[in-house]
Protein backbone atom coordinates (compact mmCIF):
# COMPACT_ATOMS: atom_id res chain seq x y z
CA UNK A 1 0.00 0.00 0.00
CA UNK A 2 2.41 2.68 1.02
CA UNK A 3 3.99 1.81 -2.74
CA UNK A 4 1.44 2.89 -4.40
CA UNK A 5 1.26 6.64 -2.10
CA UNK A 6 4.77 7.23 -2.68
CA UNK A 7 3.80 8.94 -6.41
CA UNK A 8 0.49 9.73 -5.84
CA UNK A 9 -0.56 13.90 -6.86
CA UNK A 10 -3.81 15.14 -6.60
CA UNK A 11 -5.71 18.31 -6.62
CA UNK A 12 -8.34 19.57 -4.05
CA UNK A 13 -12.00 19.53 -4.82
CA UNK A 14 -14.91 20.57 -3.02
CA UNK A 15 -15.88 18.17 0.02
CA UNK A 16 -19.26 18.39 1.78
CA UNK A 17 -19.53 17.56 5.57
CA UNK A 18 -23.00 16.72 6.69
CA UNK A 19 -24.21 16.16 10.28
CA UNK A 20 -25.25 12.48 10.33
CA UNK A 21 -24.80 11.86 14.80
CA UNK A 22 -23.93 13.67 17.58
CA UNK A 23 -21.99 16.31 17.94
CA UNK A 24 -22.40 18.43 15.24
CA UNK A 25 -20.40 21.68 16.08
CA UNK A 26 -20.56 23.53 13.15
CA UNK A 27 -24.26 23.15 11.96
CA UNK A 28 -26.06 20.54 9.51
CA UNK A 29 -24.05 20.82 6.80
CA UNK A 30 -20.71 22.99 5.38
CA UNK A 31 -18.74 22.71 2.08
CA UNK A 32 -15.27 23.66 1.68
CA UNK A 33 -11.66 22.43 -0.54
CA UNK A 34 -10.37 19.70 0.68
CA UNK A 35 -8.10 16.89 -0.67
CA UNK A 36 -9.62 13.18 -1.37
CA UNK A 37 -7.78 10.33 -0.82
CA UNK A 38 -8.19 7.41 -3.69
CA UNK A 39 -10.26 4.53 -2.45
CA UNK A 40 -7.25 2.00 -1.89
CA UNK A 41 -6.60 3.96 1.05
CA UNK A 42 -9.52 3.40 2.68
CA UNK A 43 -10.47 7.25 3.71
CA UNK A 44 -11.83 7.39 7.00
CA UNK A 45 -15.91 9.28 6.17
CA UNK A 46 -17.10 10.24 9.46
CA UNK A 47 -15.43 12.15 12.13
CA UNK A 48 -17.34 14.40 15.39
CA UNK A 49 -20.87 13.47 13.73
CA UNK A 50 -20.36 14.62 10.11
CA UNK A 51 -19.92 12.23 7.14
CA UNK A 52 -18.02 13.92 4.64
CA UNK A 53 -17.72 13.05 0.83
CA UNK A 54 -15.50 12.34 -0.72
CA UNK A 55 -13.25 10.42 1.80
CA UNK A 56 -10.84 13.39 3.45
CA UNK A 57 -9.48 11.40 6.62
CA UNK A 58 -6.51 8.99 5.88
CA UNK A 59 -6.14 6.48 8.32
CA UNK A 60 -3.16 6.12 10.97
CA UNK A 61 -2.00 2.82 9.96
CA UNK A 62 -1.92 4.69 6.10
CA UNK A 63 -0.83 8.18 7.34
CA UNK A 64 2.09 7.57 10.12
CA UNK A 65 5.57 7.90 8.27
CA UNK A 66 3.79 10.24 4.88
CA UNK A 67 5.13 12.99 3.80
CA UNK A 68 2.53 15.36 2.23
CA UNK A 69 3.88 18.49 0.14
CA UNK A 70 1.47 21.48 -0.89
CA UNK A 71 2.69 23.02 -3.91
CA UNK A 72 0.24 26.21 -4.01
Amino acid sequence: MRSNLDALSGVSQMATWSCTGDPCPWGDELSNPALAWPPETNPVTARLGYTVSPGVYLPASVANGLTVTIES
